[in-house]
């Protein structure tokens, strides 16, 4: 009964091609369920179509860009958007 969970981590520079190259690598292992990814609104959104492509649920824990949410069902944030934050400032 339950799952094991197996974290694995990879390093995207903050780089979009090091972020595209680090998703190809992800959706390659069949056993991957969800992705918990990058810190930079670019580098999510470059990666974005890759995940999407795999179904794979995307969770970013610092993209801020509101471009990163909107016109998609696969990515979740959970950050506020720019508008939110600047708002809160």
């Amino acid at each position: 009964m339950g799952y094991n969970v197996e974290f694995v981590t990879s390093d995207d520079q903050s780089s979009e091609p090091q972020g595209r190259a680090n998703a190809e690598s992800i959706i390659a292992a069949p056993a991957v369920l969800c992705v918990v990814d990058h810190f930079n609104s670019s580098v999510t959104i470059a990666a974005q179509q890759i995940y999407a492509t795999a179904n794979l649920v995307q969770i970013s824990p610092g993209s801020t860009n509101p471009s990163v949410t909107d016109d998609t069902d696969n990515v979740w944030r959970v950050i506020g958007r720019d508008s939110v934050l600047l708002a809160a400032v």
